[in-house]
């Protein structure tokens, strides 16, 4: 009797640590992933960096130097914009002796695709002493409006001579 009651309670103590260790092996893997989700779902796509639907654009220029009376050829890329949607664009730069922009142009830009592409093309002015304007590095600003507000802005710097 001794020997079948030595067995059977160490039969019921294993079976009582395996329950034990069943159950805390699945509580800490049920708090691990749980709190690995939650990890995820909270901080996986906070930010600008990852929201792959943001609206956004690039552009280019055609090239760094130009003379007077040039014109500035912008490529420019809108990404994650609605077909039909109108957006503002506005281009200014070259600041004059006197403070104005002898660039300051803004159009209304109707979306055709996702990803569309436009060409616009802005002038230097001609004159450099009638202008204002000195010869050097300046700065070349392009704006996406929407709604009244600047969504996003980008800056170029181009050299006269």
């Amino acid at each position: 009797m001794k020997k079948l009651y030595k067995i059977f309670g160490n039969l019921y103590g294993a079976i009582i640590f395996l329950f034990f260790a069943i159950l805390i092996c699945f509580v800490l893997t049920q708090f691990i992933i749980g709190n690995s989700l939650n990890f995820n779902e909270k901080f996986a796509c906070e930010g600008d960096f990852c929201d792959s639907n943001k609206q956004s654009f690039n552009f280019k220029i055609d090239k760094k130097s130009y003379s007077f009376g040039d014109t500035i050829k912008l490529k420019i890329d809108f990404n994650n914009f609605a077909v039909g949607e109108n957006i503002g664009l506005r281009v200014k730069g070259i600041k004059a002796k006197n403070g104005l922009f002898k660039i300051n142009k803004s159009r209304q830009v109707e979306i055709k695709g996702n990803p569309y592409q436009i060409i616009y093309n802005v002038k230097v002015p001609y004159c450099s002493k009638c202008s204002g304007i000195g010869k050097g590095k300046h700065s070349l600003e392009v704006a996406i409006i929407k709604n009244g507000k600047i969504i996003e802005s980008k800056n170029e710097n181009i050299i006269l001579k």
